[in-house]
């Protein structure tokens, strides 16, 4: 057997290697068709395949968000301390009401002293000081009043004013001598007195120790100064 065509029986011809017009217009045709419905194929596939990849960037901005949300939820409110501190004292000691005080003090006994205004004192033991007027003409000009928060700091005053006073000569305030020692009323001692000359002018001192107060002035003339003294200026 062998590969030769039979006798008689034309052969056929390979369209590839035939110059017919026929043939070859038929072949150019559908090639063209080809190409026009394979090009808007392409960019659609390609679409497609983007759509693809895309789908895991979705689902990680998805994943992205939903792990985001979780992280910004707020905790629940606690419970808070809604009181108000205590304010702290601040508060100071009113020099005013002290001088207001002593002058109502004096007011209220039996008092012979008058326009009763306050007066400075480098002394650190008084609250308040406090010089006043009196209504006898042979009294002393002016009487200074002390007040004090405290037995032990009226005493500290009192022993240095009766200090100034220098040593007793034995003889007594009504004498017009150089005398210290308690004073006392309707047969009460009252509390501390002291008389003597300072500077030229005779001058007593005489503490109440019930009202926590002191007086002390002075005049040219020790019998007059006692006099009006002993008429008992102030009392309570």
């Amino acid at each position: 057997m062998s590969d030769d065509p039979e006798p008689g029986r034309a052969e056929p011809q390979n369209p590839n290697t035939s110059n017919g017009p026929g043939r070859t217009g038929l072949w150019i045709a559908v090639i063209g068709l080809l190409a026009a419905v394979a090009g808007p194929l392409v960019p659609v596939l390609v679409a497609r395949s983007d759509d693809v990849n895309d789908s895991p960037a979705r689902s990680s901005v998805a994943a992205v968000s939903t792990h985001t949300a979780s992280d910004t939820t707020e905790p629940p409110d606690e419970p808070t301390d809604t009181t108000e501190p205590d304010s702290p004292d601040t508060s100071t000691p009113d020099p005013d009401a002290d001088v207001r005080a002593l002058t109502d003090l004096i007011t209220s006994g039996s008092s012979s002293l008058i326009g009763c205004e306050e007066s400075f004192t480098l002394d650190d033991e008084p609250l308040a000081a406090v010089s006043c007027g009196t209504v006898e003409s042979d009294g002393p000009a002016t009487v200074d009043a002390y007040s004090f928060a405290s037995k032990p700091d009226l005493d500290n005053w009192m022993a240095g004013e009766l200090g100034s006073y220098g040593e007793t000569d034995g003889s007594t305030c009504d004498t017009g001598g150089n005398w210290r020692g308690t004073w006392s009323h309707d047969e009460v001692v009252i509390g501390d007195l002291a008389c003597g000359r300072i500077n030229g002018d005779y001058w007593m001192t005489w503490a109440f120790d019930d009202q926590l107060i002191v007086l002390d002035t002075s005049h040219t003339d020790a019998a007059l100064l006692y006099s009006w003294w002993d008429s008992a200026p102030l009392t309570f």
